[in-house]
């Protein structure tokens, strides 16, 4: 039989497809506030509607949605029929929701953070389909020095997780957990990202830093007039 069509379905269905034909930042933001607006609803692909709330969303390379639920878990969508993919796969802890979700600008590697753990979870996103639902072993499993607050993934593999409580962004390898560098962030890092060529950006509330994507050395600082002169960052960079 038909389901009926709720205006709802219909946000969600042209979010979508926005994203299919080009995604960028507008499209991301349109789908999650869609998926967030009406957790557990979602009859059209396939989502039980008994489901825990829908938390984070990314997209891999493969053209599929990937949500993090309230309870810990990952859920698949194909983005091109709209349906569930397998099941759901638990990460860490049974009820320990997942706030946030990254992939690299590929969508070959997804990143995982918990809401209270200070375990970040990488998996290879074209392997999630093979999983199994509840977990044990899926994903490898790297313990940070503090709870994870923000994620961003570069072309080349690494990650960049700022914490909480410690004030210090970790970079490390996608693939292999490794710890590449531990920078220090004055007035506590607030947001990061990876520039095309490498450069890592870092935001804190005195400003933002970049760093030099081999050594991260500091580069430039800036704050609200503009380029400060010169750096007191200290960067713990390790051997790759």
């Amino acid at each position: 039989h038909l389901q009926r069509t709720t205006r709802r379905d219909v946000s969600l269905l042209l979010a979508l497809e926005a994203q299919r034909l080009g995604g960028g930042a507008e499209a991301s933001s349109a789908l999650f506030s869609t998926l967030e607006s009406a957790p557990g609803f979602l009859g059209n692909i396939g989502a039980d509607q008994r489901a825990p709330a829908f938390t984070s969303v990314a997209v891999t390379a493969d053209n599929h949605l990937v949500v993090g639920d309230a309870a810990g878990r990952l859920v698949q969508f194909d983005m091109a029929t709209h349906r569930r993919l397998g099941h759901p796969v638990q990460v860490g802890d049974r009820g320990e929701q997942i706030t946030l979700l990254a992939t690299d600008p590929a969508g070959r590697h997804l990143v995982v953070g918990l809401d209270a753990s200070r375990a970040i979870y990488l998996f290879d996103s074209g392997a999630l389909s093979a999983l199994r639902p509840e977990g044990g072993g899926s994903g490898l499993a790297v313990e940070l020095a503090d709870v994870p607050s923000t994620i961003a993934v570069s072309a080349d593999g690494a990650v960049a997780v700022s914490g909480r409580d410690t004030g210090t962004v970790t970079v490390l390898d996608v693939g292999t957990g490794a710890i590449r560098a531990t920078i220090p962030a004055a007035g506590g890092p607030t947001a990061v990202a990876i520039a095309p060529d490498g450069t890592l950006a870092i935001g804190s509330s005195e400003g933002i830093t970049l760093f030099e994507r081999d050594t991260y050395a500091p580069l430039a600082s800036f704050s609200g007039d503009g380029i400060a002169a010169g750096s007191r960052t200290s960067v713990s960079a390790r051997a790759r």
